[in-house]
This record gives structure tokens, C-alpha cells and sequence, in this order.
């Protein structure tokens, strides 16, 4: 049986949020994504972005 994976986690790290907006940038780009928001408190805040793919 094949699973398929829709949603990931990606964790760049609070700091200056460079790295943050140059991970964004990219999704932005990539066909697969579908959207992407800042992950909740509790996952990450600010510091992690929560990914959605087709």
C-alpha cells in the first residue's frame, strides 16, 4: 500500500527571519505547494512554517 504525504513541517528558526522568508520564497515557487502558513504556538510559531502539497 502506497501513503501519500500532504502536509509537512518545516522548521527554520526564529532569529532574524532571513532563512524563514528565503524558505517562503521558495515554496512560493515550487508547483507542489499548495499553501503554507506560520505553524501555531504550540508546533513552532513563528519559527516553523506549516506546508500544504497537492
Amino acid at each position: 500500500m502506497e501513503e501519500q504525504i500532504y502536509s509537512v513541517r518545516v522548521i527554520h528558526g526564529k532569529g532574524k527571519g532571513i532563512l524563514k522568508k528565503r524558505v517562503q520564497e521558495l515554496l512560493k515557487k515550487n508547483p507542489m505547494v499548495l499553501s503554507f502558513k506560520d505553524a501555531p504556538y504550540d508546533a513552532g510559531g513563528w519559527g516553523a512554517t506549516l506546508v500544504e502539497l497537492k
